[in-house]
C-alpha cells in the first residue's frame, strides 16, 4: 500500500546512510563497492520475496514462531540465574541470555 513517494524516501535513506558510512570511513579507498552493491541488491530481493509472496511470508512467519518458542523456553533458565523482579521486567538481554544458556545446556546433553 505504499506510494512511489514512500519508496523514493526509502531509497534516499539508503543513499544517505551509505554516504554517511563513506564519510565516516578512515580508509575510503578500501571500500569494496561491488560487495556493497550486491549486498544491497540481495537485501531488496529478500525483502520483496517476504513482502510480495505468500510463500516468503509463511516461511519467515514460521521462523519467527520458532524464535518466539525458543525465547519462551528460556524462562526456566532465567529463574535459575536471576531473581523474580529481574525476570518480570522482561529485559531483552536477560531473556536472550537465558535462551542462549538454555540452548547451550540442551546441546551439551
Amino acid at each position: 500500500g505504499s506510494t512511489y513517494g514512500d519508496c523514493a524516501i526509502s531509497v534516499f535513506g539508503l543513499i544517505v546512510f551509505q554516504f554517511g558510512f563513506y564519510l565516516a570511513s578512515n580508509t575510503r579507498n578500501n571500500i569494496p563497492w561491488n560487495m556493497v552493491i550486491v549486498g544491497l541488491f540481495f537485501q531488496q530481493v529478500i525483502a520483496l520475496f517476504i513482502l510480495k509472496s505468500d510463500a516468503g511470508f509463511k516461511i519467515f512467519r514460521w521462523i519467527a514462531t520458532l524464535a518466539q518458542d525458543f525465547l519462551g523456553e528460556a524462562a526456566p533458565a532465567a529463574q535459575f540465574f536471576f531473581d523474580a523482579n529481574t525476570i518480570a521486567k522482561h529485559w531483552f538481554f536477560i531473556n536472550t541470555l537465558s535462551a542462549i544458556i538454555f540452548f547451550v545446556a540442551f546441546v551439551q546433553m
